[in-house]
């Protein structure tokens, strides 16, 4: 547990969150952040060793100066009485991405400052958005088809079999293969023959290797 409010954002799959008001859990996948309360006890398990999470800790004295220059936060203080699952916009979205690039490096302040940019855009969303609801297979099926194309995209040098998806991902066959062709509208050799003829066109127009050594 924390002593300040704390968001929770998948950036890579889905987790399974539990706390003392949601002892049951709930999936909070890549299209919904997890607003907690403050000392209230909680857990959080990825579903795959590859997924990953950002969490933001909003102290007392952070949301009194976001008041002060924004306005009122009711709504936040409202929902911060218990966990709730908010939408992830877009922006929250590219965001997120960018302060995942940007740890590690040696760029502190930007860091800093696109932490806070996402802070706020995550605040003004629990103000203006609906309460989402615990489970969403849906957002958990989209968020895993999204990792086995990045999955994909990063080995279009190499034939990857369905057998090797199935074992990284854990999921069968016949779930992966249904799974990807409803979030993608591909099947998933259709969509590295797709990524492997874009990635031909980018290195025809952008580099002077020769026409057989990017077929190859």
């Amino acid at each position: 547990w924390h002593d300040c409010l704390m968001l929770i954002l998948p950036a890579i799959g889905a987790l399974d969150l539990r706390s003392e008001d949601r002892p049951g859990g709930m999936w909070v996948s890549e299209d919904r952040f997890a607003l907690l309360p403050a000392s209230r006890a909680h857990e959080t398990r990825g579903l795959r060793e590859a997924d990953a999470h950002v969490a933001l800790y909003v102290t007392e004295e952070a949301l009194k100066r976001v008041e002060g220059r924004r306005g009122s936060l009711s709504r936040v203080r409202r929902e911060s009485r218990g966990t709730a699952l908010f939408p992830v916009t877009p922006r929250i979205r590219s965001l997120l991405d960018l302060c995942r690039r940007g740890e590690g490096g040696r760029e502190a302040p930007v860091l800093g400052h696109l932490a806070s940019a996402l802070l706020l855009d995550c605040l003004a969303e629990v103000e203006r958005a609906r309460e989402l609801p615990e489970n969403s297979p849906r957002g958990h099926g989209a968020s895993l088809v999204r990792e086995v194309q990045a999955y994909l995209a990063a080995r279009l040098a190499t034939e990857v079999p369905l057998d090797e998806l199935v074992e990284r991902f854990g999921i069968s066959r016949r779930q992966l293969t249904r799974s990807f062709r409803r979030h993608s509208g591909q099947t998933i050799a259709g969509f590295q023959r797709a990524q492997r003829v874009a990635q031909a066109r980018r290195l025809l127009a952008e580099t002077d290797l020769p026409v057989g050594e990017i077929a190859y």
